[in-house]
């Protein structure tokens, strides 16, 4: 509501393929899972799960509404974006690298509509190994610490949650201490 008040459709775009990814990694992990029920909270503490069906093809509306906020005109641009420093069009590429995954994924279900689908998306309009979607750590220390969890536990600190495998087998499987 937001972003769409402020004219900030830039964030709305963002948004709205973040939850498409979400949703396709979580039908793809587990199938059908809650979704229309899931964020209401006491209202329904125990969500039924949608059809996979249903959540892919809702992720799949919600990459074609991204697409067309992140072609208009916006106030605003994120400032502390990690991905692609608010940049529309790398962001639009990413929606259709979601979309070639959509319908390569969704292939068996529905040929017809797979096959149309990959066709009507132009290589040039994908993911190039230039805008990799990978969060990249920093080597900021404050303000914020913007380094990998792992470097901030163990470095500076020293040990941190790091167990020697062989160690662990030593403890727990040929001296017997549990």
């Amino acid at each position: 509501e937001i972003a769409t008040k402020g004219n900030n459709l830039v964030h709305l775009g963002i948004a709205k393929i973040m939850e498409a990814h979400a949703l396709m990694t979580l039908v793809d992990l587990f199938g059908d899972v809650p979704y229309t029920e899931a964020l209401l909270g006491v209202a329904e503490p125990s969500p039924k799960a949608d059809p996979a069906k249903d959540v892919y093809a809702r992720a799949l509306t919600l990459l074609n509404e991204a697409i067309a906020d992140l072609g208009k005109t916006s106030t605003g641009k994120p400032g502390s974006d990690i991905y692609y420093a608010g940049t529309a069009a790398k962001y639009i590429k990413l929606a259709n690298t979601l979309k070639l995954r959509y319908y390569v994924q969704t292939r068996l279900v529905d040929p017809a509509a797979s096959k149309a689908g990959i066709d009507a998306i132009p290589a040039a309009n994908l993911l190039a190994d230039a805008d990799d979607f990978q969060f990249a750590y920093g080597n900021n220390r404050v303000n914020p610490n913007s380094r990998h969890p792992y470097y901030n536990n163990c470095y500076e600190t020293g040990g941190g949650t790091y167990m020697n495998n062989f160690y662990m087998w030593l403890l727990f499987g040929e001296k017997k201490v549990v």
